[in-house]
């Protein structure tokens, strides 16, 4: 009887206590994807150095131009509403704390500007390993409103301008990016 009622109540609980996250990426760097939307200024090659625990490639990215950005223009993957949060995991091979900046695009501007529809967000690199985790509902339009995540045309990553000009370049060597949806 014991037994019944310890598995009775595992029954229960369990389905409640595993949580399961559903991982989506929004670039295949494993699998040898790359942006596809690069400014002049920006370079970009697969490689092996600093790929991550458990993974073959990482996305190396230099920046030598501190108006240029790289991302991804026409995702094919453009709805994110149903996501929670955008993860990026980087390595960032600087001696000094950092930032990158993450810039998200929808398509629908609601008669503002480019800049007021679009989100900019700065988020901190330290020298090493970095996972940022985004809840989707943090990232807000420049002109103050909600982002809309129903139909996403671009997002893009620009450099610390800071480091870019104390060294003349800025290099980050992307990982992962993907949506998680709990």
């Amino acid at each position: 009887m014991k037994k019944l009622m310890v598995l009775l109540l595992a029954a229960l609980v369990l389905p409640f206590s595993v949580h399961a996250e559903k991982k989506t990426n929004l670039v295949k760097i494993q699998g040898g994807q790359t942006f596809n939307d690069l400014s002049k200024g920006v370079t970009q090659s697969l490689s092996e150095e600093n790929a991550g625990e458990g993974n073959s490639a990482s996305l190396k990215v230099t920046w030598e131009s501190d108006q240029a950005g790289c991302g991804v223009y026409n995702p094919l993957l453009k709805d994110w509403s149903a996501a929670s949060s955008i993860v990026i995991k980087v390595f960032y091979p600087g001696k000094a704390i950092s930032e990158l900046n993450l810039v998200v695009v929808p398509k629908d501007f609601k008669g503002k500007s480019r800049y007021e529809a679009r989100s900019d967000s700065k988020y901190i690199l330290k020298p090493g390993q970095n996972t940022i985790k985004i809840p989707l509902g943090d990232l807000v339009s420049n002109g103050g409103q909600p982002l809309d995540l129903k139909q996403i045309v671009h997002f893009y990553f620009a450099p610390d301008v800071k480091a870019l000009a104390a060294d003349k370049q800025f290099t980050i060597f992307f990982q992962e990016l993907y949506l998680v949806s709990e």
